[in-house]
């Protein structure tokens, strides 16, 4: 379980390394694309490999009894938060990555017909935000794991959540 939760916070590292990357690349805020493009593709690689292990490691050794959460969804509302979102990561960063596979020329035949590089950068802000959820949901779940759950602990999740979510609604209006 430690090790999931290393595995987890590499996870968010590079996925921020990743957006961020793309973000540069595709508004033009860096000098030399060449290296970031590089850069960019190096972390994605990295997010593929550490997503897919993080999947199949909450999906067979991590029992979430997703039923018996929805008998009591007031008890157990932020993992049901958790699980809602973790559904939207998986199908926003699967559009993201096969849309993204259109820059390689082996998998351009194949993708650019049903997944164009276009939905590559229209699902990144759905990314960002139920990635963003699904964090708030784990930090809360951390917390109160660690007997800290205050008011002020849950407006900071709150308060920090939505600056990361309101700051991608902002990256993402800015004229490229």
């Amino acid at each position: 379980v430690r090790l999931h939760r290393v595995i987890s916070w590499w996870l968010f590292f590079f996925g921020t390394l990743t957006i961020v990357g793309g973000y540069s690349i595709s508004n033009k805020w860096v000098p030399n694309i060449t290296f970031f493009t590089t850069m960019h593709n190096i972390f994605e690689w990295a997010f593929i490999f550490l997503m897919l292990y993080h999947l199949f490691y909450t999906l067979f050794f991590v029992r979430l009894r997703t039923f018996k959460m929805l008998k009591h969804p007031f008890r157990h509302w932020v993992r049901l938060i958790q699980q809602a979102s973790k559904w939207a990561i998986l199908a926003f960063v699967t559009l993201i990555i096969l849309s993204g596979f259109n820059q390689y020329e082996w998998a351009a035949p194949f993708l650019a017909g049903w997944a164009p590089f276009q939905y590559h950068k229209l699902f990144d802000t759905f990314l960002v935000v139920s990635i963003v959820i699904h964090m708030m949901a784990g930090t809360k779940i951390m917390l109160r794991r660690k007997k800290i759950s205050t008011w002020w602990s849950n407006l900071l999740i709150l308060v920090i959540g939505g600056l990361l979510i309101a700051g991608t609604l902002v990256l993402e209006l800015l004229p490229s």
